[in-house]
């Protein structure tokens, strides 16, 4: 990615808070979804919602494997 494409990035989508996010920082945050799921920290969702969320966590997992950190 040229500098002109982040440019361009960071003007169509202006970072929220510090910086723009990076997989270093990413990952750790899906991790932590993950974890609050083990825990039982959504009372109310059936095992159905919790095993598609473990799911797509996975996926997104994966897909973020792809890229370089």
């Amino acid at each position: 990615m040229s500098d002109d494409d982040l440019k361009r990035i960071i003007q169509k989508y202006p970072p929220s808070g510090r910086s723009i996010m990076k997989k270093v920082d990413f990952e750790p945050r899906i991790h932590h979804l993950k974890s609050e799921l083990y825990r039982g920290d959504y009372d109310g969702a059936s095992e159905d919602w919790k095993d598609g969320a473990h799911y797509m966590l996975n996926r997104v997992l994966m897909i973020l494997q792809e890229y370089y950190s």
